[in-house]
């Protein structure tokens, strides 16, 4: 994930972590977004740094990597709906989720999008997708 996530920065990067259900694919994920947000001289993460190496990351570039991260329930359109609407609530811009995805569009930082319970392969995620050049998405399934 690291090189995927970290080559071309500046544009936007969608990367689909799936598996069976119950394999970890969650914990992984929340595991990486930590390591990436945390500075890694700070002992109460030897933890979360020592899984994360076992994937071979240098973690010396990881130090508050993002500057928002943002779950999505993707179990449903409306679950979608709802969070979209509560990220543009907890942004202070208006209650939509159009407003949610053109908020993502403007910002000139990289932040992390994490759609989770990506499972119903008929949903389609496109819509719900900042259509713009940058920023990181991260799908499980």
């Amino acid at each position: 994930m690291r090189k995927y996530f970290f080559n071309d920065l500046g544009m936007q990067h969608v990367f689909v972590l799936y598996g069976l259900g119950g394999a970890g694919k969650s914990q992984i994920a929340f595991k990486f977004v930590n390591a990436c947000q945390v500075d890694p001289q700070d002992p109460r993460y030897n933890h979360i740094l020592s899984l994360i190496c076992i994937f071979a990351l240098d973690l010396r570039s990881y130090r508050s990597r993002f500057s928002g991260v943002f779950y999505v329930d993707a179990s449903t359109k409306e679950t979608i709906s709802a969070d979209l609407i509560n990220i543009a609530l907890s942004q202070g811009i208006c209650d939509s989720e159009k407003a949610t995805l053109d908020w993502f569009s403007r910002q000139r930082e990289e932040w992390l999008l994490v759609f989770d319970n990506a499972d119903n392969p008929t949903l389609n995620l496109r819509p719900y997708l900042p259509s713009c050049s940058h920023g990181i998405i991260l799908i499980m399934s």
